[in-house]
């Protein structure tokens, strides 16, 4: 395996006493590494960014020395099954240590944290493997090759970053609201990383608009569908430098796609920079026992065991299985308080705070009004996509919490068409996971 540190990679060094209590002017170490006595293991320490709660089992961890060194240094311990932590009081009056399945990037707190993103597995930068080129878009796109928006615009180079300027301002006029447009970056992988592999992702990112603007940003793989960054941005921002950690959960990522999605009334400028993806090999992260609870998860010729049901009022949903896909398709005109039409199957989830993990691909076709999809069990909601007013295909890999036992996984989708046409989700490849990275059970 060759090695590359990469340009936006930190040196590293040990985390100082400042840290034992985070605060909010925690800037002289911001950005800086630290290498884990334990193993060998290199992190970057941020300060006060926000990640969403995507934790191992057990945390908050109890610590001996509390501290985010110490905190650190339990997340070395679990090999890359760990993709970092966050140290700080979180609102509260104890001092607490999160570890996480993976790091992504979310709002800032309220409140003053620390965090430490794991940068390599026990080799360092070694055992790193930059996975995409040109990702500083020096000069040129070249091997990125960009989407366009509805107007036309595509990405360039200005000021060696890549550039877009999407035209919300007239299309917003004419529709009397704010309206949503999109650009893709995609670029090919020469040497693909597969399943089961740690990886480390860092993006500069610039929003400009002169008035309220709402965009989501996210980085994922083309073949699989996984997602590796997503950031939601409210009004302008930047340049904001954020990070991702993990470990893949899906084979082949061979395309790496960057899609921007913003809604609102004027012109928007997002600018991208110094894009870094570096791979490496896991140690003690068991990723391979990952299995579904779900079965028939692909729809393989058939619904069964899966049940389908069309709710207690509805009667404008047909089901049917083509190309391993189930499709589910609405009378023209549905209306908006139509019942769902549900896939039920029986599993046995555990609760008492087990991490899961959905991952799904859909299909929109949409003629008018909109669709949902939700994932759930008989007592509690584990995702739902929201509203959907365009038609593509849309990857699902979302992270959670189960707090109560469950017998049943019901699929809930609904849709609703007022001024007529035929709409319909298809679903594919679906899986539920418990405890996703955990160490494998002992042979024998």
């Amino acid at each position: 395996m060759s090695s590359d540190s990469g340009s936006s990679m930190v040196s590293s060094s040990s985390i100082t006493s400042s840290y034992s209590t985070p605060s909010a002017s925690c800037v002289a170490e911001d950005k800086s590494g630290y290498t884990s006595q334990e193993d060998g293991s290199e992190f970057i320490v941020l300060c006060n960014q926000g990640f969403q709660e995507l934790h191992l089992a057990g945390s908050p961890i109890q610590l001996m020395n509390n501290n985010l060194e110490a905190c650190t240094e339990q997340c070395a311990a679990a090999g890359t099954a760990c993709a970092g932590v966050t140290f700080g009081f979180f609102g509260g009056e104890q001092q607490q240590c999160y570890l996480y399945t993976r790091m992504l990037a979310s709002e800032a707190p309220a409140y003053p944290i620390v965090a430490a993103v794991r940068t390599s597995n026990f080799e360092g930068a070694l055992g790193r493997r930059r996975i995409l080129r040109n990702g500083g878009f020096d000069g040129a796109l070249s091997p990125w090759t960009s989407g366009q928006t509805a107007s036309g615009s595509e990405f360039t180079i200005k000021n060696n970053a890549a550039n877009v300027v999407m035209l919300l301002t007239t299309r917003a006029a004419n529709n009397g609201a704010a309206v949503v447009d999109s650009v893709t970056l995609e670029q090919q992988i020469s040497d693909p990383a597969d399943a089961n592999v740690g990886y480390y992702t860092s993006l500069d990112i610039t929003v400009t608009s002169d008035r309220p603007v709402e965009c989501q940003i996210n980085v994922r793989s083309v073949s699989s569908g996984e997602s590796f960054f997503g950031l939601f941005v409210r009004n302008t921002v930047g340049p904001r430098t954020v990070y991702g950690s993990g470990t893949t959960q899906l084979p082949d990522v061979s395309t790496i796609l960057m899609n921007v999605d913003c809604n609102g009334t004027r012109d928007v400028e997002v600018q991208l920079d110094n894009l870094g993806f570096w791979s490496f090999e896991p140690d003690n992260s068991g990723s391979g026992c990952d299995t579904s609870l779900l079965t028939n998860g692909n729809f393989d010729s058939s619904l069964s065991p899966w049940i389908p049901a069309q709710g207690g009022t509805s009667t404008s949903a047909t089901w049917s299985v083509s190309d391993g896909q189930v499709i589910v398709r609405w009378a023209a005109n549905t209306g908006i308080n139509d019942a769902p039409a549900t896939l039920t199957q029986s599993i046995d989830m555990p609760g008492s705070d087990t991490p899961y993990r959905i991952t799904a691909d859909l299909v929109f076709t949409i003629a008018s009004g909109s669709c949902s999809v939700g994932f759930g069990t008989e007592i509690e909601t584990l995702y739902f996509n929201g509203q959907t007013a365009q038609s593509g295909r849309v990857p699902i890999t979302y992270d959670g919490i189960s707090e109560i036992q469950a017998r049943q996984f019901v699929i809930s989708i609904t849709c609703y068409s007022p001024t007529g046409g035929i709409n319909s989700v298809g679903i594919d490849s679906i899986e539920l996971v418990m405890n996703p990275g955990a160490d494998c059970p002992a042979s024998g």
